[in-house]
């Protein structure tokens, strides 16, 4: 046993002197890491990993998921990840232990990509183009050739299609892909043997007039031409494509531009007048918005006056236009304001004018000298009303500027009718005179031309008598009258005849024919743009009252006639909001303008076994670009910003997955899968 033992020891010193331990004891590792695409949540299949060390020379490829993985290796290697088109970061790792954090970013390397354009000349010889644009996708820019017909661009990354175009030309091919440094992208060119031709047309106005001095505007070097007095316009001597474009200071224009290749005589354009809306506040030093203040502006345009909170708004101007605040007794700061486009902070602050203000009182009496009581007293200027006590006495203070007061009380008329203040004064009195007589009643009817009843006519009464309204079958009553008293009726869009009836006593034949106003039709129009300001093609454009749909030209714009009355407009498309959802018009109108938002939605679901256990870490991939998103560890998902209908597909290696493919197109919070 003694000499087995020592013989075991000699045998394990030779081996140590021979070779050392490595020839007994083996030590080995293992790595791990995956490759993401830089600036995204996506990975990089299918890298090659090159392994160089000393034991080791070999090739690993990365997974669908961009993970790549080695075992048993021995000593140190280098690890560099290669894949065409592709840069990485870093550029490699150097280990000699197990690691499982070996990540890499990858980036599309630039590259440079060149070639000719040429033609072949009556000698058979290929003869460069110059100027040819040579355009990218991607969002590159694009380049010219020169003299020669080469051309070069530098700094293009990825799967890159290029095609090149000048007027008067085709090529072949008309488009070429690169995804890797070229010099020999080369286009083949073939003049286009063409006869040169005349187009005209006319610019009109919404109502159809035709609209002077508009410069019509033609690519490729063409020279404008100007409309007649009556928007006729032709040019001559045109070859090849030709953009056709109308331009007036303060219009717009639909179409905003039209293509000819050919002689045509109806390149016709509608004139719009470009405008917009202003609005803003009126306050006081203290912040209170100021109402019944005047908004003014220059031009012609209409005055508009402020709401009881101070704010003012004002629509359909067009150019420079001075803005300035009038109410009496104050100044404004600033005093005037000028605009030249949509403006919705148009503010000023009202400073009381230096007069103080001041009280004043008096008294109404009857012919006998008594006291009237209950009369009531208006202001004008927006000053509340009071009434007179029992012995017919009133006082109002806090006035300023002039103000004129007026008594009210039905059954009575006053003398003065009207009086005007401008400070104070404790005399302002009235005499009233009760209208003589005795009470009676009238009545009647209010009818259509065609003898129907027609409801909710005001009948307004004169000397302070309150108005009654017709009902559902035109009748009308009113008792109480004394004296002489003037009976009108009143409802918006109708006239009436007579337009007035005087009574002194009963009556029961009290009628008025109605007549609804006569609408001339009209014409409306604007654009639908997205949040960018870019024109939407195919929106459906809704109209109230049985009135047929438009749809938007591929710009936006859009444009009906023949409307008349009230009447509701409203955008449609799938996909989308709006913003108004709904505009009311009742007159021509070119600015009906919509903001279409897209309408996302968000999806989620869960992913399990068929155990019913959730399965972690699969990822859901989305169609349309949308980036993928992974399980957590119950197997439950969500994605959210989906636009349009999107195909789902759960992916994770050594699974299949029923259904292999959900598709949606709204919300749902239901998309399984089972793996």
């Amino acid at each position: 046993m003694k000499k087995r033992t020592f013989l075991l020891i000699i045998i394990f010193s030779v081996l140590l002197a021979l070779g050392g331990c490595d020839y007994i004891f083996h030590y080995s590792y293992s790595i791990e890491g995956v490759i993401s695409v830089e600036d995204t949540d996506k990975t990089l299949a299918d890298v090659s990993i090159h392994l160089d060390g000393e034991n080791v020379d070999e090739i690993i490829t990365t997974d669908k998921g961009g993970k790549f993985q080695a075992t048993r290796l021995e000593g140190e290697i280098t690890l560099t990840p290669v894949k065409n088109g592709w840069e990485f970061s870093p550029g490699s790792y150097t280990v000699s232990s197990s690691d499982k954090e070996l990540n890499f970013m990858a980036s599309p390397a630039y590259y440079q990509a060149g070639g000719r354009i040429s033609y072949e000349n009556d000698q058979g010889d290929l003869q460069g183009v110059s100027d040819v644009e040579v355009f990218f996708s991607g969002g590159f820019e694009s380049v010219t050739t020169n003299d020669s017909g080469y051309w070069t661009s530098g700094d293009l990354r990825g799967t890159v299609k290029v095609s090149p175009v000048k007027e008067g030309y085709t090529f072949d091919p008309s488009e070429t892909e690169v995804s890797e440094a070229r010099d020999n992208v080369d286009f083949t060119a073939t003049v286009i043997e063409a006869k040169d031709y005349t187009v005209s047309g006319r610019v009109t106005t919404v109502n159809g007039q035709g609209l002077a001095d508009v410069e019509i505007a033609f690519s490729h070097g063409f020279e404008s031409v100007t409309t007649n007095s009556s928007g006729y316009w032709t040019k001559d001597g045109l070859m090849g494509t030709v953009k056709v474009s109308p331009a007036k200071e303060d219009f717009t224009f639909d179409p905003p531009e039209v293509e000819v290749s050919e002689a045509k005589d109806d390149v016709d354009f509608n004139a719009m007048v470009e405008v917009y809306t202003a609005g803003g506040r009126v306050t006081t030093e203290n912040g209170k918005g100021l109402a019944d203040v005047e908004i003014a502006f220059s031009g012609g345009f209409e005055s508009v006056t402020t709401n009881s909170s101070g704010y003012w708004t004002r629509d359909n101007l067009r150019g420079t236009v001075k803005i300035s605040p009038v109410k009496e007794g104050f100044t404004f700061d600033p005093s005037e304001e000028e605009v030249t486009e949509a403006q919705d902070d148009i503010d000023f602050t009202a400073k009381p004018k230096e007069d103080k203000d001041y009280t004043v009182g008096g008294r109404v009496t009857t012919e006998n000298g008594k006291g009237l009581a209950d009369v009531e007293i208006a202001f004008s200027g927006g000053f509340e009303s009071v009434t007179t006590n029992s012995s017919g006495y009133w006082t109002k203070d806090g006035l300023f500027g002039t103000v004129k007061l007026s008594p009210v009380k039905e059954g009575f008329i006053f003398d003065p009718p009207e009086v005007e203040v401008t400070e104070a004064k404790d005399d302002v009195d009235f005499n009233a005179t009760s209208i003589e007589g005795e009470e009676y009643t009238v009545n009647g009817r209010v009818t259509t031309d065609n003898g129907k009843g027609l409801a909710d006519v005001e009948i307004a009464f004169s000397h302070g008598f309150e108005s009654v309204t017709t009902n559902s079958s035109g009748y009308w009553t009113k008792d109480g009258l004394i004296g002489t008293i003037s009976i009108s009726p009143v409802k918006e869009g109708y006239t009436f005849d007579p337009p007035e009836e005087e009574v002194k006593e009963t009556q029961d034949d009290v009628d008025f024919t109605a007549k609804p106003i006569e609408d001339k039709d009209y014409t409306v129009g604007g654009r639908v743009t997205t949040d960018n300001g870019k024109g939407l093609a195919d929106v459906e454009i809704a109209f109230s009252g049985g009135f047929e749909s438009v749809t938007t030209n591929s710009s936006g714009y859009w444009t009906k006639d023949g409307l008349i009355g009230t009447v509701s407009i409203s955008p449609v498309k799938e996909g989308y909001t709006f913003d108004p959802p709904e505009d009311e018009v009742s007159e021509a109108k070119d600015n009906v303008d919509f903001t279409a938002t897209v309408e996302d939605y968000s999806v989620g679901g869960r992913v399990t076994t068929d155990d019913d256990q959730g399965l972690a870490n699969v990822e859901i991939a989305f169609s349309g670009g949308f980036e993928s998103v992974t399980t957590n560890s119950s197997g439950y998902w969500t994605k959210d910003g989906l636009i349009g209908t999107v195909s789902i597909s759960p992916v994770k290696e050594g699974f299949i997955f029923d259904p292999p493919e959900v598709e949606a197109t709204e919300a749902k919070d239901d998309v399984d899968f089972i793996a």
